[in-house]
């Protein structure tokens, strides 16, 4: 199984490209847009430490227990 590696700009922007919004406030768009590039990019870099380190220690992905941690480490 080959292992899995977001790249956590072209994910943030990804993300932020299917945003839609009808807030007219650019100030608050402009922050709203700020807050998910960021959590987009972070949540990327976690989803590729824990897959490195779900992948190095079994060469299993258990894609169940993945998204588990993952749902888990913004607690």
């Amino acid at each position: 199984m080959k292992k899995i590696s977001l790249d956590p700009e072209t994910f943030a922007y990804a993300v932020l490209n299917t945003r839609k919004t009808a807030e007219t406030d650019m100030e608050k768009v402009t922050k709203e847009a700020l807050t998910l590039y960021l959590t987009a990019f972070s949540l990327a870099e976690r989803f590729n430490q824990l897959e490195s380190a779900q992948f190095d220690s079994t060469k299993n992905i258990d894609f169940k227990q993945l998204f588990i941690s993952l749902q888990n480490t913004g607690n």
